[in-house]
């Protein structure tokens, strides 16, 4: 997902699989991540995360959203 053409947008929610981004396969990355929090910020907006294959990364511990930036 490249956020500066998702600003470009009307959108106002995203759905992400963070571990297993679609069609590429990498990890969603912790910049990126926080990219979208910006623009969710921005857009008054949401992020929902589906790390529907989590359970198959045994050698990494999951990289879960416990909070927002505060600026």
């Amino acid at each position: 997902m490249v956020v500066n053409e998702l600003r470009g947008t009307a959108a106002t929610a995203v759905i992400l699989t963070p571990a297993h981004q679609t069609p590429t396969g990498v990890v969603l990355a912790p910049g990126r991540r926080q990219e979208l929090l910006r623009w969710a910020d921005e857009r008054d907006g949401v992020m929902i995360e589906d790390d529907y294959d989590s359970e198959f990364r045994i050698a990494r511990v999951a990289d879960l959203l416990l909070s927002r930036p505060t600026s």
